[in-house]
């Protein structure tokens, strides 16, 4: 049985998937990383970019390891 073409077609997307580390506790230099990281995509031919969902870091990871009373040094060090 032969095929017919009914038509659908869909526009080509090239997507990049960046996989990188953001700047440590540093939220204004991740965000500048990723502007590079999306031109250089783009100049490469990229339609859409992609990151990790925590890229741009809200809070540090041990925020969820240690004790409360245990990250007061740490806090301490990412102001």
């Amino acid at each position: 049985m032969k095929k017919e073409n009914i038509g659908d077609t869909y526009p080509k997307l090239r997507v990049a998937a960046v996989q990188a580390a953001p700047v440590f506790l540093n939220r204004e230099e991740t965000v500048s990383k990723l502007e590079d990281l999306v031109a250089k995509a783009k100049k490469m031919g990229a339609d859409l970019v992609v990151f990790g969902e925590s890229f741009i870091p809200a809070f540090p990871i041990w925020n969820n390891i240690y004790p409360p009373i245990d990250q007061h040094e740490f806090y301490l060090k990412a102001r």
